[in-house]
């Protein structure tokens, strides 16, 4: 499984020229299975000037004939005076079935000296043949340390609250086709995208700490092993390049500014055996940052899940696009093909609601 986050700087080069083609040509050389993009823009001329305006129907159109789906999450989401819409944000192309897509909004406290914008991470749960995975792309703040630690600390507790609803599913899942239908919880998670700071951060050791459980300890009590109920996250450059600095993945051809590394994967620590490679994409100039890509182990070609791969209740995407809720089966299963280490299907299908109540750069143009 191929998986790529890009911060494509609404497709200008460092030439000057806002090109979302190169962009498309570099992905299409790469040939991801998921697609992380951020700073897409709609309806901002003075960003995209002749290109085209709608950056994420553009998207949709160019890789709709590749097999991807596209997902689109705005973070800044305001109108012109002609009351077109104006957007800029995240936007995901998966050739995984998408189960559930969370558009977050991220914090965002004074700070007046740095008001910077809006920010958000746009998180779909994608049906791989491993199971349920639950994949993040975000864009953090740039000048302001308080809003990006706000924005770090809120990612980390989302993922916490996906991990216990995992364990602990509703008692009644809802299998009607309302707003309030059950879908699948997992712990394995992804969490990537331009985090707009250097690897020596501290908010960035907040995320891969250990989270405080003290809130939920009546349920933790009663997990048979409560220390992982909620895996780590850990940089997935750190497991990959053990010892070795990151790689440089802003300003790499920019002579005005030093190279440094903003771009990060975080994954849970069951995904960590399974991670293969870390690379970053030098070469190209079609933005200020550069592409990176983790490969996972295993993973075949994207399809449904198999059938009685999940107890409990399990939500099923069939071939003609349909969904159904499948009788729960008393154990999970290994699946038929290696992957992500041979993990059991059935433990990756704990439940959540679809309704979703979230827990409490100078001289550049970059943001």
């Amino acid at each position: 499984m191929k998986t790529l986050s890009w911060n494509i700087q609404w497709a200008k080069g460092m030439d000057g020229r806002v090109q979302p083609e190169r962009i498309a040509q570099e992905i299409e050389r790469i040939n991801p299975d998921i697609v992380a993009l951020q700073e897409v823009c709609r309806n901002y001329p003075t960003n995209t000037g002749e290109s085209p305006a709608d950056q994420p129907e553009w998207f949709a159109r160019r890789f709709s004939r590749a097999g991807y789906q596209v997902v689109f999450g705005a973070a800044v989401d305001t109108v012109d005076d002609a009351g077109e819409p104006m957007q800029f944000g995240n936007l995901i192309l998966t050739r995984y079935p998408v189960q559930r897509i969370l558009k977050h909004v991220l914090p965002h406290p004074a700070d007046p000296d740095n008001p910077g914008s809006a920010r958000s991470a746009l998180e779909l749960m994608l049906s791989t043949p491993n199971g349920p995975l639950r994949f993040t792309t975000t864009h953090l703040s740039y000048h302001s340390v308080r809003q990006r630690t706000a924005q770090i600390d809120y990612l980390r507790h989302r993922h916490a609250e996906a991990s216990l609803w995992f364990h602990f599913p509703p008692c009644k899942p809802d299998t009607s086709h309302t707003p309030l239908r059950t879908t699948p919880e997992s712990l394995r998670a992804i969490l990537c995208g331009d985090f707009n700071t250097d690897p020596g951060d501290v908010a960035l050791q907040i995320l891969a700490k250990a989270f405080d459980l003290g809130e939920f300890k009546d349920l933790v009590e009663a997990n048979k092993n409560p220390t992982k109920v909620v895996p780590a996250f850990l940089d997935a450059w750190e497991v990959a390049h053990p010892g070795q600095p990151h790689a440089p993945t802003l300003s790499v051809h920019d002579p005005q500014r030093s190279p440094i590394c903003f771009d990060y994967f975080y994954v849970s620590e069951d995904l960590v055996p399974a991670i293969e490679s870390f690379e970053v994409f030098k070469d190209t100039m079609a933005s200020d940052h550069q592409p990176c890509l983790v490969t996972f182990r295993g993973g075949g070609q994207p399809r449904c899940l198999p059938a009685g791969s999940a107890p409990r209740l399990a939500f099923e995407l069939h071939e003609n696009g349909t969904d159904a809720v499948r009788a729960p089966t008393d154990q999970g299963r290994v699946a038929d093909e290696p992957g992500f280490g041979q993990i059991v299907l059935g433990e990756a299908s704990g439940l959540s609601n679809a309704e979703h109540r979230p827990s409490s750069k100078t001289g550049s143009s970059h943001v």
